[in-house]
C-alpha cells in the first residue's frame, strides 16, 4: 500500500510511489510494476519485479508504506491487511507473470 504520486502531466503521471518513471532500462532496477488503486483512489497496491533484490532494498526500508514479500508472507495475512483499502483484493488475480 502506497500513495499516489505525480502530478498527473505527461511528464509526470500519476503513479504509485516508487514506480519508476520513466520506465527503468536498468536490468538492476525495478524492471516492472503491477498496481491496482485503493477503493477511495488516494493509494495503490502495487507489486515492484526486479531482477536483483538489491533494486527493492530502498522500498523495504521505506517505513512509511506496507509492505509484504510475496512467499515469505503468507496468503491470509495479506489479504488481511488489504482488503480494508481493497474490498475485492484477491492475491490469486493480483500482480505479474514474470518469464
Amino acid at each position: 500500500m502506497v500513495p499516489i504520486v505525480g502530478q498527473g502531466t505527461a511528464s509526470d503521471p500519476k503513479r504509485p510511489k516508487h514506480a519508476p518513471w520513466p520506465a527503468s532500462q536498468d536490468a538492476n532496477g525495478i524492471v516492472a510494476f503491477y498496481n491496482e488503486p485503493s477503493d477511495d483512489g488516494r493509494f495503490a497496491l502495487v507489486e515492484l519485479v526486479a531482477y536483483n533484490r538489491s533494486a527493492l532494498l530502498p522500498i523495504l526500508k521505506d517505513t512509511t508504506i506496507t509492505v509484504f514479500e510475496k512467499g515469505r508472507v503468507s496468503k491470509t495475512t495479506i489479504e488481511t491487511a488489504l482488503k480494508p483499502y481493497r474490498k475485492d483484493f484477491n492475491l490469486d488475480t493480483f500482480g505479474m507473470v514474470m518469464p
